[in-house]
């Protein structure tokens, strides 16, 4: 059993912290969307200026995911990685998630997340790498953080099973859907 840094939230405090946060987002005006390929520059020119790695961030070809906007500019995006566990159902990696400036510490990120679960039918898993010190956000989101260096506690097929190796993000956030 992996060593825990943090457990998630139970599932009704995650549904009604998410839902007055997205009521909030809402009534700012705020529009959700799954993003298309044009919109693929301007999403890696936030991800670049706000989070942290050794490479710039490029989008992955198979990358989908959640874009947030107000009067057409991009407040935030959360972009998703799929991946069929063989009888297991779909696993989702959280590949980036940022909102900018002016929207952060405002729910943003809160509701994004949030909306994961509901993207894709099918969907068993949802994990990402975090820092240790964003740990408490992922658990406020239902999702328990795993201690750094230990590895995801499903497996991905053929035996494969991850540890981070990712030295700004050393920490798993892991949600196992019903």
């Amino acid at each position: 059993m992996p060593q825990l840094l943090r457990k998630g939230w139970p599932e009704s405090r995650v549904r009604d912290r998410y839902l007055e946060h997205a009521q909030a987002a809402v009534a700012a005006g705020l529009e959700f969307r799954a993003f298309a390929a044009e919109a693929r520059p301007e999403i890696e020119q936030l991800l670049n200026g706000r989070i942290t790695s050794d490479n710039p961030f490029t989008l992955a070809a198979a990358a989908g995911g959640i874009k947030a906007t107000l009067n057409g500019e991009l407040a935030g995006v959360v972009v998703l990685e799929g991946i069929e566990v063989p009888g297991d159902g779909i696993a989702v990696r959280v590949t980036a998630l940022a909102v900018t400036p002016t929207w952060e510490g405002r729910g943003l990120g809160t509701v994004l997340l949030g909306m994961v679960p509901g993207f894709a039918t099918g969907i068993k898993f949802i994990y990402g790498g975090c820092a240790a010190d964003a740990a408490a956000f992922y658990q406020r989101g239902g999702y328990d953080v795993l201690q750094a260096g230990e590895s995801l506690p499903f497996n991905l097929g053929d035996g494969l099973n991850l540890k981070s190796s990712n030295r700004h993000y050393p920490c798993w956030f892991i949600r196992t859907l019903r």
